[in-house]
C-alpha cells in the first residue's frame, strides 16, 4: 500500500513538471466550453530497468524470512563525485517518448547507502518505476573496488552473451527441426533407426572435438555418438568411420548408411555425415551452421565435398 501510495504521489508531482499530452490514437470529444478534448486509449506503461553495462552498476540478490528471493539495483560511487542518476536507466514505450525523473535524497558528500526511486511516464501519463541504491564510498575504497567490479562486468557480459547465444541457438534448433518435419524424413522404423535419431540432433552446435549435445559436436564426433546411441560402436576418426564398413555405391545408398567426403577431391576424407532418405544427409557441417540437414547432390556440386566412400555399418 505504501509503495503503491509513492508511485501515485511520484505520479501527480509529474504531472506539474510534464503537463498533460495528447495521444495518436485518441477518442474525440467535447469538454464544457465546446472544446475538442482527447482522451488517450493506451494503458500501458513504460518499460523500465538498469542499465547493466554500466561499470559500478551492480545486480545483488536479497532473501527475506520466507526464502523470496529479489534483485536489487546498487550503485557504487565515489564520495565527493557528481552523480547523473539517470545515467544508469533505460526505458522504452510504444508511444516512443519516455519521462524520466528521479526521487530522493543522496549526500555524495557523506560515506552511506542512499535510496532513490526513478520514474518513467509517457505520453499517455502512464507510469512505472525503479528503486536504485547510490552505495557512496571513499575515493580509495573505490579506486581499490575497480578490479572487482570490472571482473563483476566481464562475468555479467559474458553471462548476457550466452544467454543470447542460447536463445539463438535453441530459435535455430526450433527452425531446423520444423524443416525436417516439412521434409516427412522422420518417420521410418526398423533399420532407419539411425537416421531417424540422427534427425532429432539438427539444430545443436560445431564444437571442434565435440562428441556429445551438451557440448556439441564435430563430424566424425557426430556419427559416433549417433551410432552409439543405437547400440553400435563405430571408430572416432573419419577415416575409421569410412571403411568401418561395407561399401555401398550410390546407386544403393540408404538411410543410415555413412557417407564420406574429400574436399579435394582425392582420397583424403576430410567430413562425414550420415544419410537419411529424399537426397538428404544430416552432419555436424561447421561452426557457423552446427549440425543441419544438407541435400547431397547439391553439396557436392557446389564442392563442399566429393564424395570417396558410402559405407553400411548396420
Amino acid at each position: 500500500m505504501k509503495k503503491n501510495f509513492l508511485v501515485i504521489l511520484m505520479l501527480l508531482l509529474s504531472l506539474s513538471l510534464f503537463g498533460f499530452k495528447t495521444e495518436s490514437n485518441p477518442t474525440n470529444g467535447l469538454d464544457d466550453e465546446g472544446t475538442t478534448i482527447t482522451v488517450s486509449d493506451d494503458t500501458e506503461a513504460p518499460v523500465i530497468g538498469a542499465k547493466l553495462d554500466e561499470l559500478n552498476l551492480l545486480e545483488i540478490e536479497t532473501e527475506d524470512e520466507e526464502g523470496n528471493v529479489a534483485v536489487k539495483y546498487q550503485i557504487q560511487y565515489p564520495i565527493g563525485s557528481e552523480l547523473e542518476i539517470l545515467n544508469y536507466v533505460e526505458a522504452s514505450d510504444d508511444s516512443g517518448v519516455v519521462n524520466l525523473t528521479s526521487y530522493g535524497m543522496v549526500n555524495l558528500n557523506e560515506v552511506g547507502v542512499y535510496e532513490l526511486v526513478v520514474l518513467a511516464i509517457d505520453e499517455s501519463m502512464n507510469a512505472s518505476s525503479l528503486k536504485l541504491e547510490v552505495n557512496v564510498i571513499t575515493a580509495e575504497d573505490y579506486e581499490a573496488k575497480k578490479a572487482e567490479l570490472e571482473k563483476i562486468k566481464e562475468e555479467r557480459e559474458a553471462r548476457i552473451a550466452a544467454e543470447k547465444r542460447a536463445a539463438e541457438l535453441k530459435k535455430r534448433r526450433e527452425e531446423m527441426q520444423a524443416m525436417v518435419a516439412n521434409l516427412g524424413l522422420n518417420n521410418a522404423t526398423g533399420n532407419n533407426a539411425i537416421a531417424n535419431y540422427a534427425l532429432t540432433l539438427v539444430g545443436l552446435p560445431y564444437v571442434g572435438g565435440g562428441t556429445s549435445p551438451s557440448t556439441g559436436f564435430d563430424c566424425s564426433g557426430f556419427v559416433q555418438y549417433v551410432f552409439a546411441q543405437n547400440g553400435i560402436s563405430v571408430g572416432r576418426t573419419v577415416t575409421s568411420q569410412a571403411y568401418g564398413g561395407a561399401e555401398v555405391s550410390i546407386e544403393n545408398i540408404a538411410p543410415g548408411d555413412i557417407i564420406a567426403f574429400s574436399g579435394s577431391y582425392s582420397n583424403n576424407i576430410t567430413h562425414v555425415g550420415i544419410y537419411v532418405g529424399g537426397g538428404m544427409f544430416v552432419h555436424a557441417a561447421n561452426p557457423r551452421d552446427g549440425v543441419i540437414v544438407s541435400d547431397l547432390a547439391r553439396w557436392v556440386r557446389i564442392g563442399a565435398g566429393g564424395i570417396v566412400r558410402i559405407s553400411r555399418v548396420a
